[in-house]
């Protein structure tokens, strides 16, 4: 087993809980093995943030050949849908796949030896409306207009502060900040989307 084998959720004996949780000022239910938030659907928001640091996230790492051959990509920057995960290289030696959490195990096989289960070491907010990209620009000062961070684009850079990773989804963002700062992101994104009148989903 990987050293950093505790950042997978998949051997857990228990619920996980997001590092939002405790800010979270609703209901939480189990889903998927997770304890989540039972916030109602946005509805016509001009801006809503929702907690996903439930999805899966495995890392490749290797030579840049092997990160090539197993992500499908050429190069940093590079992404590609593959059903419902994203795949996005993220430097010459390593890629990232978002997954659904039922996914996981199987990518993680399908990848060999130089995936890792990094699960529990990246929070995630995805920021989705019409105000999405005004409240990026509030979170952020990577550049998220679309012509700098078109749809499938895929950053790294500060996010409220922290060393994150910003994929634009199409209809929404998605940020990723290390899991000991989620709940600090959680609370950016909503302090800060608070004039624009962001609402949880």
């Amino acid at each position: 087993m990987s050293d950093l084998g505790f950042l997978s959720p998949m051997n857990a004996s228990v619920p996980r809980r997001t590092p939002m949780a405790g800010a979270h000022h609703t209901e939480l239910r189990e889903r998927d093995g997770w304890m989540l938030p039972d916030y109602p659907p946005p509805g016509d928001a001009a801006v809503w943030v929702s907690d996903v640091s439930w999805l899966g996230k495995v890392e490749l790492r290797g030579t840049p050949a092997e990160v090539d051959l197993g992500s499908g990509l050429d190069g940093p920057g590079a992404t590609r849908r593959d059903g419902e995960a994203w795949i996005a290289r993220l430097t010459p030696t390593r890629a990232l796949v978002l997954c659904p959490p039922d996914e996981t195990a199987a990518r993680l096989t399908a990848l060999g030896p130089g995936a890792v289960d990094l699960t529990c070491g990246w929070a995630a907010v995805r920021v989705g409306g019409p105000a999405r990209l005004d409240l990026f620009a509030r979170v952020s000062d990577l550049d998220g207009r679309p012509k700098s961070l078109p749809e499938g684009a895929v950053v790294s850079g500060p996010v409220a502060e922290c060393a994150g990773i910003v994929l634009n989804e199409g209809d929404t963002l998605l940020l990723l900040a290390g899991w000991d700062y989620g709940a600090y992101l959680w609370e950016a994104v909503l302090d800060l989307g608070e004039p624009l009148g962001v609402v949880t989903a």
